[in-house]
């Protein structure tokens, strides 16, 4: 009898133990259930904040974006409005100098604060590279003294030396610088003529704006009409030629001293001693009388 009952307390106490054991493993299987499910909350709560984040930053970058592109776009349309009321403005200005130059007197020296305004360029401007004849050369150095030349050797040539080799490359030389020096002195642009069959065209503001206005021709004196030098058949011609581009020629007759001599020509002093006669060629036709 002890050792049944023994037993019965046994197996009580081993069903017992089992039980504890079992509800202590289902509690540790709950919590371990709501520790997972509280982190996958965790989890799921910080990808939402994460992903709102990037959104609020995506769409405060768009707006940035467009902000930045309308600023852009005002800018853009305040330039190009400031832009057409400049070149309203030149081309208002240029229309004023061409009428005061229009209304100004054949042969009167021309407005030379319009003339320079209209002929300087700022220094972004000039982009062309620089080609002086020999009249634009002589004067410059001479006149001038903004220029300086030098031989193949790198040696300085003054001014006396510079129109020894002129007058030694051509004679014509003398009289086409007297002709140059005249007008420029009045206030004139002087270009070569060669397009036109002259010897210079003369401009009263900035040649690429204005039309050249004469032509000139020049003809020393003790020579005018002669067959060697020129004849009334190629005046004719060279007028011809001029009123077809709207010119109107000048001779030129360059008039020498009575001390004059061959000698004299080699020294710029030379030009002292010659003068300028101008003759305005027109041409004319013969019409019958009205009854």
């Amino acid at each position: 009898m002890q050792l049944e009952i023994q037993k019965q307390i046994q197996n009580h106490i081993q069903n017992q133990l089992q039980h504890h054991i079992q509800h202590l493993n289902q509690n540790l299987n709950q919590n371990l259930n709501q520790n997972q499910n509280q982190n996958q909350n965790q989890n799921q709560n910080l990808n939402q904040n994460q992903n709102q984040n990037l959104n609020q930053n995506q769409n405060q970058n768009q707006n940035q974006n467009q902000n930045q592109n309308q600023n852009q776009n005002q800018n853009q349309n305040q330039n190009q409005n400031q832009n057409q009321n400049q070149n309203q403005n030149q081309n208002q200005n240029q229309f004023k100098n061409q009428n005061q130059f229009k209304n100004q007197k054949r042969f009167n020296k021309p407005n030379k604060k319009l003339m320079i305004k209209n002929i300087l360029k700022t220094r972004e401007e000039l982009t062309e590279v620089l080609q002086l004849n020999h009249f634009e050369t002589f004067y410059l150095v001479s006149e001038k003294k903004i220029l300086e030349v030098y031989d193949v050797f790198g040696k300085k040539i003054d001014s006396s030396n510079l129109w020894i080799q002129f007058v030694k490359n051509s004679d014509s030389f003398i009289y086409l610088y007297k002709v140059y020096h005249h007008f420029i002195s009045k206030g004139w642009i002087i270009k070569i003529g060669l397009k036109f069959a002259t010897d210079f065209i003369i401009y009263r503001g900035n040649p690429e704006k204005f039309h050249a206005e004469y032509s000139i021709k020049v003809i020393p004196s003790q020579e005018k009409f002669n067959n060697n030098n020129i004849s009334w058949i190629q005046l004719i011609e060279m007028n011809r030629v001029n009123e077809k581009v709207a010119k109107e020629m000048i001779l030129c007759f360059i008039v020498k001293s009575n001390d004059w001599n061959d000698e004299m020509k080699y020294s710029v002093d030379c030009l002292n001693s010659l003068s300028i006669e101008e003759n305005l060629l027109s041409r004319f036709t013969l019409k019958n009388k009205e009854n």
